[in-house]
């Protein structure tokens, strides 16, 4: 029996920002820069190792935000962010990787 091996994920992420200011970052490039919006993005990626960054900047008031990621439907360990609330002024941060096989 033929066995076939994934060689590409169907990435997708999606992102809310409530009061404030999100930009996430994959392999190294900038793919959202937000301020109070939701945004969705759908990509293709090669098989291997990928690293993910994310930040959010509050302003005055409360800021809301959650961030989703899947690979090929299936949700990136570590990834369902939110719903998160920041005060006014904070800053919060995180990062890491998954493979894609």
């Amino acid at each position: 029996m033929a066995q076939f091996k994934t060689l590409s994920s169907n990435f997708h992420i999606s992102t809310l920002v409530e009061h404030g200011t999100l930009t996430f970052f994959l392999d190294g490039n900038q793919i959202i820069s937000a301020r109070d919006s939701i945004d969705s993005k759908t990509m293709i990626l090669e098989a291997g190792r990928h690293e993910y960054q994310w930040q959010v900047n509050g302003k005055d008031n409360l800021t809301r935000y959650y961030i989703r990621m899947t690979s090929n439907g299936v949700a990136v360990p570590g990834t369902g962010v939110g719903p998160r609330t920041l005060k006014g002024g904070d800053t919060d941060f995180s990062g890491g990787e998954f493979q894609v096989s």
